[in-house]
C-alpha cells in the first residue's frame, strides 16, 4: 500500500528544504509518493527546487493564486487515491516514522486519523503539553524520536482530534466524510478539527501514535497577527457546528488524561545523556529535597554520594516504603525524578519475589551499570543475585552489622556481644533465628558482590571475623566542610560545658548519659543536642540544657555558640563511623568516648580526645570528665591535635568511589525488553502524590519552621521547634494559631 505525503508549500524555503531532506533521509520500507502543492510562493528559490523534485518523481502542483492552506491540502487529497499524510513544510520527520505511523493508523478500521508526538503541536506536544517547546537540551530531533520510540507503551490512545502538522488520514474516511471545508475555514486554522469532528459523528476515532516523534518548527506559513484573527473566527465556527465535540476537546486539554505518557517520556529524557547509571539501595528514605534532622548515617552517606557524583553519573536511589511499595528516585545533577512501585500491582506472589521483579525491571529500564547496596533491611538478600543475573556489578557498604546478626548493633540485653555466635542462643533479639543459617545466607549474598566496603578498620575486622574468606576494603565517609561564622563562646555560666550530641537512644547510651548528668553535679554545664528518642530520658540536674533537634551541620555552629569544651560519646555498640564525631571536631571540641568500634579507633588515630574502657561505669566517666577539665596541659594537647585535624571531604570520598566504580564497570548496559507498563504505572503513582518520609518529611519540617517564624519572633520559633517538652506538638500548633490570630487582629 502506497501512502501519499502531501506537503503544502508557501515560501519558507529553508524549512521546506529541510523537510524534504528529512523525508528522503528517512525513507524506510513503507512505499510513499511525495505530493507538493505550491500556493503561489513568492520566494524565487521555490520554483526551481520543486522542478528538481518533480524530475526526481515527486508530484508537484501549483495554485494559480494564493488560495491558502486549506485549498492546497484539498487539492493534494483530490490528486490522490491513497491514504495520505498531511505534513507541514516546517516539519522534519525522523527514522521509521512512516512505517510506524501507517501501522498505527491501520490497526483498527474505525481509526480515521493518527497524529505523532511533536514538540509544537498542542495536545501532541512534548515535553510540555499544549505548548510550543524547544527540543530538550542536548537533544536533536532524531535522538529525541529514538528515545520516545524506545520507551513508548505503544498504546495508540484515542484523542479528540488530530493535529494538522502531521496528520495521517485514511482514504475510506475522506470518501465518507469529505474534504476540508475551505469555504468555512478560509486559508486555515480549525479545518482539521472540523474534519475530525465530522469523522467522530460518522463513528470513527482519532489516535495518538505514541511511538513516533516529528519535529515541528512552528507556524511558518502565516504571520502571527493574521493567524490570531483567523483563529478567533474559526473557533467560533467550531463551537457553533460541534459544541459537544469541542467541549470534549476542551475537557481533554484541561484534564490531560494521557499525562502518564508525557511523564514517562520525561523521566527517561532526564537520564538519556550518555552517562553511566549508578543505583544505590538502602532501607530508609533519602530526604533529597530538604534537609532532615532525623536523617541517619546511612541516609546521609547515600545523599552525600548522590550530591558528589550526580554531575558525573546518573544516580538512582531505591528503598522500601514499609511493605506497600518501592520508592525509586534519580538525579542527573540538575533535576530529580520520582517513581513509586505499588507492590500490590506486581504480579509475583511473595514479597521477596515482588522485590526481585521490580529490581530486575529497574535494572533493565534504566540501563543500570552498577548497584551499590547500603542496606537490605525490609528488602531481601536476593538483591545481590538479581544484580548478578543481570550482569551488573555490585558493591556493598556496611553501615551496621545486619549482615552478621538481625540485631544490627550486636547488643545482647544492651551489652555488646562481640559478634560471638555462642551468645545468640538466649539472646532476645535472635529468638527463633538460626544464626548459623542467617550468616550462611548473608555470606552467600556478599560473595556475589564484586566489592565489600567498610567505613572503618574496626568494621572490616568484625566482618572478617565472621566471614574469613571475605575481602573488605576501607573507604572512610566524607563530609561537606563549610566555613563557620560562629565564634567560640566562653560560656555564660563560667562552668565547664560538656555536651552529648546526636540521637539520644538506648543503643546510643541514653541510660548512661542520664546517669552521668544526674550524678555529675551542678558545677558542670550539661548540654544535650539532638532528638531524644528514649522517652525515659529525664535526667534531673539544675545545670542541664536540652536544646532539641538540629538541622544537619548546624550542630557545628551550635557547639561553638554555646562554648562547648568537651563532647562525650557513650554508645554501647561498636559504631561503624559517626558523623557527629566529625562534626564535634570541626567545631573544635575534643571528645571523650568508649574505646569501641569506629569511635574508639578514630579517637586513637587522630589524638583528638580521650578513651574510656568499654565497661567504664558512671563514676569513672564523671571522674574522667572532671580530670579533663582540670588538666590544662592534656586539654591543650588535644586542641593541638584538633588544629591539625582534616576530615575526609565529600570530594575525596567521591574520588575513591569513582576509582572503585570505574574498576568494576563492564560494557554499558542498554535498557531494553523491560516491562513498560510497570514503569509507567510507577511514574503515574509518584505523580499522583505518593508521599514517603523521604519525599515529604523535609519539606514538612521546613514548612513548619517557616510558619512559626512568620507568626512568632525568630528565637521563640526556633526554641519551640528544637526544644524538648511535654505536649510539644500541641503547643506548636497552638503557637501558630495564636500568632496568626494576633497578627490578623493587629492588621
Amino acid at each position: 500500500m502506497t501512502v501519499d505525503i502531501i506537503v503544502p508549500v508557501y515560501n519558507a524555503f529553508e524549512y521546506l528544504r529541510a523537510c524534504v531532506e528529512s523525508i528522503r533521509r528517512n525513507a524506510g520500507e513503507q512505499p510513499f509518493r511525495l505530493v507538493l502543492v505550491d500556493d503561489c510562493s513568492t520566494d524565487a528559490r521555490i520554483a526551481p527546487f520543486l522542478r528538481a523534485l518533480a524530475d526526481a518523481g515527486a508530484v508537484v502542483l501549483r495554485n494559480e493564486a494564493n488560495c491558502g492552506f486549506v485549498h492546497s491540502v484539498n487539492r493534494g487529497m483530490q490528486a490522490s487515491e491513497n491514504d495520505v499524510v498531511l505534513l507541514n513544510s516546517d516539519t522534519e520527520v525522523t527514522p521509521h516514522w512512516l512505517e510506524r505511523l501507517t501501522a498505527c493508523a491501520c490497526r483498527d478500521p474505525r481509526t480515521a486519523t493518527a497524529t505523532p508526538f511533536t514538540n509544537a503541536g498542542t495536545i501532541c506536544s512534548v515535553p510540555q503539553f499544549l505548548r510550543d517547546n524547544a527540543l530538550p537540551e542536548g537533544f536533536a530531533a532524531d535522538r529525541y524520536a529514538a528515545l520516545i520510540e524506545r520507551v513508548s507503551l505503544r498504546e495508540y490512545p484515542q484523542i479528540p482530534t488530530a493535529v494538522g502538522f502531521c496528520m495521517y488520514i485514511r482514504r475510506a474516511v475522506i470518501k465518507q466524510v469529505g474534504l476540508f471545508d475551505e469555504e468555512a475555514f478560509g486559508k486555515g486554522y480549525g479545518e482539521e478539527n472540523d474534519f475530525c469532528y465530522r469523522a467522530l459523528k460518522a463513528g470513527y476515532h482519532h489516535v495518538l501514535c505514541d511511538d513516533v516523534f516529528v519535529y515541528h518548527k512552528g507556524s511558518a506559513s502565516f504571520g502571527d497577527a493574521q493567524k490570531q484573527a483567523q483563529v478567533q473566527k474559526n473557533l467560533e465556527i467550531l463551537a457553533e457546528r460541534h459544541p459537544h465535540e469541542k467541549h470534549q476537546t476542551d475537557l481533554f486539554c484541561r484534564v490531560h488524561p494521557l499525562r502518564r505518557l508525557w511523564e514517562n517520556i520525561d523521566v527517561f529524557r532526564a537520564f538519556d545523556n550518555g552517562r553511566r547509571n549508578i543505583l544505590y539501595i538502602l532501607h530508609m528514605p533519602v530526604p533529597y529535597r530538604q534537609g532532615d534532622s532525623q536523617m541517619g548515617g546511612t541516609q546521609k552517606h547515600v545523599l552525600e554520594l548522590c550530591r558528589a557524583l550526580d554531575r558525573r553519573y546518573n544516580v538512582f536511589v531505591l528503598w522500601p516504603e514499609k511493605e506497600d511499595g518501592i520508592c525509586f528516585i534519580g538525579s542527573n545533577g540538575t533535576e530529580w525524578k520520582e517513581l513509586f512501585f505499588p507492590l500490590k500491582a506486581v504480579t509475583s506472589l511473595s514479597y521477596e519475589d515482588k522485590i526481585r521483579q521490580v529490581l530486575s525491571e529497574i535494572l533493565k529500564a534504566f540501563s543500570i551499570d552498577l548497584v551499590h547496596v547500603h542496606h537490605i533491611l525490609h528488602l531481601t538478600p536476593a538483591v545481590f543475585e538479581v544484580a548478578r543475573r543481570a550482569g551488573v556489578p555490585c558493591v556493598f557498604t556496611a553501615h551496621d552489622y545486619y549482615m552478621l546478626c538481625p540485631q544490627v548493633n550486636l547488643l545482647k540485653n544492651g551489652v555488646y556481644c562481640g559478634a560471638d555466635a555462642s551468645q545468640c542462643a538466649n539472646c532476645p533479639a535472635c529468638a527463633g533465628i538460626d544464626i548459623a543459617a542467617w550468616r550462611a545466607k548473608m555470606g552467600q549474598a556478599l560473595a556475589q558482590a564484586q566489592a565489600v566496603v567498610a567505613p572503618d578498620d574496626s568494621v572490616a575486622a568484625l566482618f572478617g571475623q565472621v566471614f574469613p574468606d571475605l575481602s573488605v576494603e576501607v573507604h572512610e565517609h566524607g563530609m561537606a566542610v563549610q566555613e563557620q561564622a560562629e565564634t567560640v563562646s566562653a560560656g555564660a555560666s563560667g562552668k565547664f560545658p560538656v555536651a552529648f550530641v546526636g540521637n539520644i537512644a538506648r543503643h546510643k547510651g541514653s541510660a548512661r548519659i542520664a546517669d552521668v548528668i544526674e550524678r555529675g553535679g551542678a558545677d558542670i554545664d550539661w548540654h544535650v543536642f539532638g532528638n531524644i528518642e528514649d522517652k525515659t530520658f529525664r535526667p534531673r540536674n539544675s545545670s542541664l540544657h536540652l536544646h532539641g533537634p538540629y538541622q544537619g551541620a548546624e550542630i557545628v555552629g551550635l557547639l561553638r555558640r554555646h562554648g562547648i569544651r568537651l563532647a562525650c560519646f557513650l554508645p554501647t555498640w561498636p559504631e561503624t563511623y559517626s558523623y557527629v564525631l566529625t562534626e564535634c571536631w570541626l567545631a573544635g571540641v575534643p571528645v571523650l568516648g568508649y574505646d569501641l568500634g569506629a569511635v574508639g579507633g578514630r579517637i586513637r588515630k587522630t589524638g583528638c580526645g580521650w578513651l574510656l574502657p568499654p565497661d567504664a561505669g558512671t563514676e569513672e566517666i564523671v571522674r574522667r570528665i572532671r580530670a579533663i577539665r582540670d588538666d590544662a596541659a592534656g586539654y591543650a594537647k588535644r586542641m593541638e591535635a584538633l588544629a591539625a585535624f582534616r576530615p575526609v571531604t565529600t570530594e575525596q570520598m567521591a574520588a575513591g568511589y569513582v576509582g572503585l566504580y570505574e574498576r568494576l564497570f563492564g560494557a554499558p548496559h542498554v535498557g531494553q525488553g523491560y516491562d513498560r507498563a510497570l514503569i509507567v504505572a510507577a511514574v503515574e503513582a509518584a505523580a499522583k502524590g505518593t508521599e514517603t518520609m523521604g519525599m515529604a518529611y523535609g519539606a514538612q519540617l521546613d514548612g513548619l519552621r517557616q510558619k512559626l517564624r512568620r507568626v512568632l519572633p525568630r528565637p521563640l520559633a526556633d526554641a519551640l521547634l528544637r526544644g524538648q517538652y511535654p505536649f510539644k506538638k500541641q503547643i506548636k500548633r497552638a503557637a501558630v494559631w495564636a500568632g496568626g490570630l494576633y497578627r490578623r487582629l493587629r492588621g
